[in-house]
């Protein structure tokens, strides 16, 4: 889009800006575990605090407290020491952002013939909405062998 004195004022923000805009209360780095969570959940049934920071490259207090946040937002059912499972309500999230990741690293790797794209999906993914997703879905199925 060209900047004119028409639009000038029209539509431009900071992530953080749209973020606010959309009234979202899940942040980009709680979609992050939230996707790390659900991942480790269907291969196990929970993720321990430990491996959720050596997962995240983070460290396990930044962890803790992230699982706490997650848990006063009813995402995470989660008891100190314990075991981190989703919730009904954090399971809903997290298959979506399951997809949404999957739907994008196809997408990224098919444009880029290449196998692996995980950089560019997890910097990408949270900024595209759910109408984008199931766009790109419906493309991939149609180019797709």
């Amino acid at each position: 889009m060209i900047l004119t004195e028409e639009n000038k004022a029209d539509g431009f923000h900071t992530p953080r800006g749209y973020r606010t805009l959309q009234h979202r209360q899940v942040t980009e780095s709680m979609e992050d575990y939230m996707e790390m969570i659900c991942r480790y959940a269907l291969l196990d049934g929970f993720v321990r605090i430990s491996t959720l920071a050596d997962k995240l490259n983070v460290k396990p207090s930044s962890a803790s407290k992230m699982v706490k946040i997650l848990k006063e937002m009813e995402l995470v059912d989660f008891e100190r020491y314990g075991f981190v499972k989703p919730s009904q309500k954090g399971w809903t999230l997290g298959n979506y952002l399951l997809y949404r990741h999957e739907i994008l690293h196809r997408f990224f790797c098919m444009i880029n013939e290449s196998t692996n794209e995980l950089e560019q999906t997890e910097q990408v993914e949270h900024y595209i909405n759910e109408t984008t997703v199931r766009n790109i879905e419906r493309f991939l199925s149609a180019m797709e062998p």
